[in-house]
């Protein structure tokens, strides 16, 4: 009886383990996100957003509270951390995270076109 206890405990800690690990299965790209992996990012909420749009210049974080949204992800700008801006073809442009900076740069036209 103790041992058939031992094996069923077991199984339930393999089990939540898998869960709270994954199984291994990437998860779908979301729709808008052109690729860019931000699983590793924390998304923000309105408070959190405007704290991160706070640690800006007040030049730089009213360009990206008319902008709002990172041009790749259409993510809101701040919800993961203080957005980065980058030139690209003569113009700034904020986006939500370094992750996004090679995809903005190889198709620049694709993501400006989305802008303000």
């Amino acid at each position: 009886m103790k041992r058939r206890r031992y094996v069923l405990s077991s199984l339930v800690v393999v089990a939540a383990a898998f869960g709270a690990a994954g199984c291994g299965t990437p998860s779908p790209q979301k729709p808008g996100t052109d690729g860019a992996n931000h699983d590793d990012q924390a998304h923000g909420d309105a408070s959190d957003v405007a704290r991160q749009l706070a640690k800006l210049s007040p030049t730089d974080r009213a360009a990206a509270e008319q902008q709002r949204t990172c041009p790749v992800t259409g993510e809101p700008l701040g919800s993961m951390g203080v957005p980065v801006k980058v030139q690209v073809s003569g113009r700034s442009v904020f986006i939500c995270c370094e992750g996004c900076e090679d995809a903005l740069k190889k198709e620049p036209e694709k993501y400006l076109k989305k802008l303000p």
